[in-house]
């Protein structure tokens, strides 16, 4: 990123929302130039108001260094990484020439926790066709690195994740892994683990408060621009990371809401008309779906697959997740076995 364009664009953020703000750098590698994520810092303090956001540092954690811990100590300063199982799946996953990703996460891991605090990092499990047969593998890994969290995604089917469509699985193959490691986590947990699934607890929020909307995908409408603004490397504002890709792949459309220079909040007839037709409760297939009051909408999803923003419900790999997440947290509440039963402790303590 231009180093001019930091100012404004912090200054974009501050006159479209009001504090708490939180601010994700990403990359790439973010780390490979962490003078720039500084001075982003450093403005931000100015700009919004110490203390007044989150700095959230999304790494590999491959060029993680001492001082970058000491520099973030005193700082609302958050790092997220991923992980994917054990050393072998990992390494498979996460490429790194010359080096071993897996060890060099699982060290960044440790020394953050040990330097900031156990709050201070994240992780992200995205499941690939590769990691459906080792969610014992993804828990196990995760309690031995002392971590207290675990996040856990289907591929998307756009993106660099997804390898041109090679990694691709039928949604009742990811919820029968996803059963698997909830099954998991309820015996790890009658032994004292207590690991936190989040994508079981957003959706367990989503349904018991209503005013929980928090996450972008079950916003109806959209999360694209009112939830998120993703400010890229060539100066350009997209409404979603999800905005961004689709870019990448049909780079004759602009989905963007123009520069940071000279941006197009109010004039985008693309992102108008994204955020318009987003209402689930008018989408045929939605509108009589008992779960409609707790779900969402992903436009982008439905322009990358159906090449138009509503998309069919019925062969909607957005619709089929969302509604068999929703069935399968309320089967087990209701059943109060041992997951049901962990589920409970999740929300209420």
């Amino acid at each position: 990123m231009d180093e001019n364009n930091i100012i404004p664009m912090l200054k974009q953020i501050k006159s479209l929302s009001s504090a708490p703000y939180k601010l994700e750098i990403q990359g790439g590698e973010p780390l490979l130039r962490f003078d720039l994520v500084q001075k982003i810092y450093d403005k931000a303090v100015i700009i919004l108001g110490e203390g007044q956001f989150e700095f959230v540092i999304a790494t590999s954690l491959s060029l993680l260094k001492d001082e970058m811990l000491v520099w973030a100590r005193s700082k609302s300063v958050h790092f997220s990484t991923s992980i994917d199982g054990s050393h072998v799946i990992h390494n498979s996953h996460r490429i790194l020439r010359g080096g071993d990703s897996f060890e060099l996460a699982k060290r960044g891991i440790e020394k953050i926790r040990q330097c900031l605090g156990d709050s201070s990092v994240a992780t992200v499990t995205t499941v690939t066709n590769a990691l459906l047969s080792y969610p014992e593998d993804i828990v196990a890994t995760h309690i031995q690195l002392g971590l207290k969290d675990i996040f856990v995604r289907p591929v998307s089917p756009y993106g660099f994740a997804n390898n041109n469509g090679t990694d691709e699985y039928d949604i009742t193959e990811f919820m029968s892994f996803y059963e698997r490691l909830l099954t998991i986590l309820s015996k790890y947990h009658r032994y004292g683990n207590k690991l936190v699934e989040h994508s079981a607890l957003i959706h367990i929020k989503r349904i018991l408060n209503a005013e929980y909307s928090g996450y972008a995908d079950l916003k109806s409408p959209s999360g694209v621009v009112l939830n998120s603004l993703v400010f890229n490397y060539d100066g350009r504002i997209y409404g979603s990371d999800e905005a961004r890709m689709l870019q990448k792949s049909n780079p004759k459309i602009d989905f963007s809401l123009g520069t940071i220079q000279s941006p197009q909040f109010k004039n985008s007839q693309f992102h108008q008309s994204v955020i318009s037709q987003s209402f689930s409760l008018s989408h045929p297939g939605c509108y009589h779906c008992a779960f409609q009051p707790y779900c969402g909408a992903d436009p982008c999803q439905n322009i990358s697959v159906f090449g138009e923003p509503v998309g069919d419900k019925s062969l909607s790999r957005f619709c089929q997740y969302h509604k068999s997440m929703f069935k399968l947290i309320l089967n087990h509440l209701h059943k109060e076995d041992d997951v049901g039963l962990m589920l409970k402790e999740w929300v209420y303590g």
